[in-house]
């Protein structure tokens, strides 16, 4: 009997997963042909947040203990810089064509970024400790997701350009807190091969770079270069979702 009862449970918490990641794939679809159909400021706005209530519903009833959930965390942040660093740089010659900017002000954009990046790290040291890393790392993610979506707003809102460095230097601060925080967290955790977990962590960033050229470059070619801002925001969703990944895990 009580198998049986496991059983069930079992099979009920499966289909609430299954039923829950429908709902996900059906409302991120609706959302995007919402916005093929109207590109307007509220459109957006329903996107980015249809998006961002499905994503907490889902996720509202999981918790996980196993540690192997920390790490795949930990990894996937890796994946998040590398979208970061590797985004944007896809887009210069459609900023430039959009927007009218000079090679100076393209150059500005990646100094900016590393710029940003380089601060934090140093900054870092003396803030990290006070406020705890589940919080920094989570912040982290938070201020990637913001700058990313950001990306599709700001130049729209704002001068453009100050609209781009704006979220360069949103994003640029959740880049420059993952790279102080993750390495030592990978570090300190329990594992049976540290330099083993070590060398998988940096190798995420390889093949986070790899995705993003590819899929975007995917993208670009059925969808047209031209709808860079919905797949900014796509990409957003990937911070969004480690974020609350990292909330979740031991």
């Amino acid at each position: 009997r009580s198998l049986g009862s496991l059983g069930f449970k079992l099979k009920r918490l499966a289909t609430n997963a299954r039923r829950r990641s429908c709902d996900l794939v059906s409302s991120i679809f609706s959302s995007v042909l919402l916005f093929y159909n109207s590109k307007s400021r509220v459109q957006l706005r329903h996107l980015t947040l249809n998006i961002v209530f499905c994503t907490l519903k889902i996720v509202s009833k999981c918790r996980f203990v196993d540690k192997k959930h920390t790490f795949f965390s930990f990894y996937a942040g890796y994946f998040v810089q590398a979208i970061i660093n590797n985004f944007i740089p896809l887009l210069f010659l459609t900023f430039q064509d959009s927007f009218n900017l000079s090679y100076d002000k393209i150059s500005l954009l990646i100094v900016i970024n590393f710029g940003v990046q380089l601060c934090v790290d140093f900054l870092s040291a003396y803030f990290i400790d006070k406020i705890g890393y589940r919080v920094s790392v989570i912040a982290a993610h938070v201020f990637a997701c913001i700058g990313l979506g950001g990306l599709s707003i700001f130049p729209f809102i704002m001068n453009p350009y100050a609209g781009i460095i704006l979220s360069i230097i949103i994003y640029a601060t959740g880049s420059g807190l993952i790279e102080v925080i993750i390495s030592p967290l990978v570090e300190a955790c329990p594992s049976d091969s540290k330099a083993g977990a070590m060398s998988l962590l940096h190798s995420f960033y390889c093949w986070g770079q790899m995705c993003v050229v590819l899929f975007s470059t995917l993208f670009f070619n059925i969808s047209g270069i031209g709808n860079w801002r919905l797949l900014s925001l796509l990409w957003a969703c990937v911070p969004l979702i480690n974020g609350i990944y990292f909330c979740l895990v031991p």
